[in-house]
């Protein structure tokens, strides 16, 4: 199940409706089985199927449980709306982590804030933004590595 910032008193739905909404985490691999060659994503000029999207999510996902994401633990993306988005969130929710989703529009001094705040194990950024992902990380003890760590699940740059 994905990991929300903050708590709720709203009752889940009954049956299969309560299941559905519970947990979102395989919803890419089952319309990539059922529609692989529809588009999931229309963005910027580009297409992305149901099907690889599923294998960006799955890639990802795997990315960062080798990288030490576990249940509750926290993923951290720097960007705007994009499908690297969508594929970190499906991916934390795949392992159960908690997406915490950070704007490009924040201030350095905002950034370093928000992510001693949010302790991730990791921060995933757009490509784009991979030098501001590093300089924000810091010495936050934020999982960082020089390699495009994206290149395991689509776009998106990974340290």
């Amino acid at each position: 199940m994905i990991g929300l910032l903050s708590t709720s008193s709203a009752k889940p739905r009954a049956g299969r409706d309560r299941a559905i909404a519970a947990d979102i985490s395989d919803w890419i691999a089952r319309w990539g089985s059922w529609t692989p060659h529809t588009t999931a994503l229309r963005f910027d000029g580009r297409q992305v199927s149901y099907a690889q999207l599923e294998r960006d999510v799955a890639s990802l996902a795997s990315w960062l449980s080798e990288n030490g994401v576990v249940p509750e633990e926290r993923v951290a993306f720097l960007g705007q709306n994009c499908p690297e988005l969508v594929e970190v969130l499906f991916a934390c929710a795949r392992l159960g982590a908690i997406f915490a989703p950070l704007s490009a529009r924040m201030v350095p001094a905002e950034r370093r804030v928000r992510l001693a705040a949010i302790q991730p194990r990791v921060l995933v950024a757009e490509q784009r933004l991979r030098q501001v992902a590093l300089d924000s990380a810091g010495d936050l003890g934020v999982l960082a590595s020089a390699q495009a760590a994206c290149d395991a699940g689509g776009r998106s740059a990974r340290r």
